[in-house]
């Protein structure tokens, strides 16, 4: 498995929510029992950008999209939510336990030309998508993207 390490072309350091999820696929242990140990779990996400927009897309599957939450504030946007177990009510025995469940948290640092204002986000096949327009800075510094 090759992996490439990529500096935060922000802020100029290596992001180490994004070395943890490397260093957890490049082990031999599953994503889930390296994670288990913190108290939010932070879902896989691609970000992108294009000469226009700055593309965050998350897998959230099996969360309501009521219980996710976007907010932008200065140059961070903080996706927050909920994840409820499938598990069967009363006696179970679970013999493998890879879909984390309960709050998750992924803070992901921006550039800082983006036009909050314009920030939109949408939540399709357990996939949430934010489309985060490039331009002047705006003039508003926070905001919780509605979810269509």
């Amino acid at each position: 498995m090759n992996i490439a390490w990529k500096v935060n072309p922000v802020k100029g350091e290596y992001n180490d929510e994004e070395m943890k999820r490397y260093l957890s696929l490049y082990s031999r242990m599953t994503y889930s029992s390296f994670i288990i140990s913190f108290d939010k779990w932070h879902p896989f996400t691609d970000i992108y950008e294009t000469d226009d927009e700055f593309i965050i897309i998350c897998d959230i599957a099996g969360v309501e999209p009521d219980k996710i939450q976007v907010l932008l504030e200065k140059n961070t946007v903080q996706i927050k939510g909920e994840r409820n177990n499938n598990y069967p009510k009363g006696s179970a025995i679970l013999h493998d336990v890879e879909i984390l469940c309960g709050q998750f948290e992924r803070v992901i640092h921006i550039p800082e030309n983006i036009e909050i204002s314009e920030a939109k986000a949408s939540y399709k096949n357990g996939f949430l998508k934010i489309l985060l327009k490039k331009g002047k800075r705006s003039v508003e510094t926070k905001k919780e993207v509605p979810i269509e």
